[in-house]
């Protein structure tokens, strides 16, 4: 990537950036980071996702509490099972 002199972009991103060698940060010119979605966020996620097949208002906190610490991809894709599957499983 030192050596590229053409005009392209180049983005690349990590779920888990502690699994990433230092050196590697000193290729790009800016480092974003993004935190994991609060429970706002997560519930917002979730209505986005789960289309017609929303929970019943008291299984939100289930269902926010279950998705701590989970990405908004993982969230995602969670819903994207989810509406492939037409099942709607609440733990």
């Amino acid at each position: 990537m030192e050596q590229d002199k053409s005009e392209s972009l180049i983005i690349a991103a990590s779920n888990n950036p502690a699994l990433l060698d230092d050196a590697l940060f000193r290729r790009f010119d800016d480092v974003l980071y993004y935190e994991l979605p609060k429970s706002v966020d997560r519930k917002r996620i979730i209505k986005n996702v789960s289309g017609t097949f929303l929970p019943v208002v008291n299984q939100w906190q289930t269902m926010i509490s279950a998705s701590n610490g989970l990405s908004h991809a993982e969230i995602d894709l969670a819903g994207t099972k989810m509406q492939s599957s037409k099942r709607f499983l609440v733990i």
